[in-house]
């Protein structure tokens, strides 16, 4: 195969052929291990779709959660990394990195905590007008369905499910993800573009929309964007995975100790309105660690 070949294809025939790999690749692995999973659970394929409604199988539900992301970002990246080049080099993983980046990087998935918050209340309360008030409606439901999910499984207490929760919810989508979204999809839309800025609004867009989640979508784009950034500046897909695995890690530990301590997942889902002063506070540290981070990665990149 000659990659200097694909690589040198016109940007918007290069998305298209990461798209039709990206669907071809699912494909393939989601059915291959959703076989695989009927004969470790003893279940019928339907059983592994309704099981999602029922949420009766906890075990089941774990393996959904891991081979969706495998199969929708892991494996694709992969492939595609592999087709154009290899993914050490796609992924820019021979690139070292100081490690301040990666502590100023788990500072600021820290201090954003405060404005995902105040995005997270507010798109929470925005409402449909009375013409989309059945849309709404649906929409929360969706919603709703997939928090139920979500708690169900964080709300197991033993450290035996707390290594599980972290390797299917922080470790495995925070792999898969960034390798896709960061990595592939944004490294795309930027030669489309040619516009570094606007394939990283892009990216962090889709990032949102991709979770089908309306009411926490803000949120999901503000992390979205800093991820980008982070990924645009140091030029290693190691930073914004670490970004992205600290982000799931906190809401695993938040519910774990919750959980702990007496409280239900209900009352850890509320979304409580946030604290004004301590929302700028957030602002002012998230802005300099980033414009600190920004800094140090030009230097490294001009000495390397």
């Amino acid at each position: 195969m000659n990659k200097s070949l694909l690589n040198s294809l016109n940007p918007v025939i290069k998305l298209i052929l990461v798209l039709v790999i990206t669907f071809l690749v699912f494909s393939i692995v989601f059915y291959t291990f959703l076989w695989i999973g009927t004969l470790i659970f003893n279940v019928s394929f339907t059983e592994f779709y309704t099981v999602t409604d029922t949420l009766d199988n906890i075990k089941i539900l774990n393996y959904l959660l891991a081979i969706q992301s495998l199969a929708l970002f892991l494996f694709p990246s992969l492939a595609i990394a592999w087709f154009f080049s290899s993914p050490i080099e796609f992924f820019h993983l021979n690139k070292r990195i100081n490690v301040k980046n990666y502590l100023i990087t788990i500072l600021i998935v820290l201090a954003a905590q405060g404005v995902v918050s105040l995005l997270g209340y507010l798109n929470n309360n925005l409402h449909f007008p009375d013409s989309l008030f059945n849309i709404e409606q649906q929409l929360r439901n969706i919603e709703k369905k997939a928090l139920l999910l979500i708690t169900s499984i964080l709300s197991e207490t033993n450290i035996y499910k707390l290594l599980l929760n972290i390797i299917i919810i922080a470790i495995i989508p925070a792999i898969g993800e960034e390798l896709f979204f960061r990595g592939i999809l944004q490294h795309y839309l930027n030669e489309t573009f040619n516009n570094a800025h606007v394939a990283i609004f892009s990216t962090a867009l889709i990032f949102s929309f991709v979770h089908f989640e309306f009411f926490t979508l803000l949120p999901r784009f503000f992390l979205g964007l800093i991820l980008g950034y982070i990924f645009y500046w140091n030029k290693n897909i190691l930073l914004p995975i670490l970004a992205h695995f600290t982000n799931n890690f906190i809401g695993i530990m938040i519910y774990y100790f919750g959980i702990q301590n007496g409280k239900t997942p209900e009352e850890l889902s509320l979304i409580e309105k946030p604290i004004i002063w301590l929302t700028l506070i957030s602002i002012v540290i998230l802005s300099f660690l980033m414009y600190k981070l920004k800094q140090l990665s030009y230097a490294q990149n001009k000495n390397s």
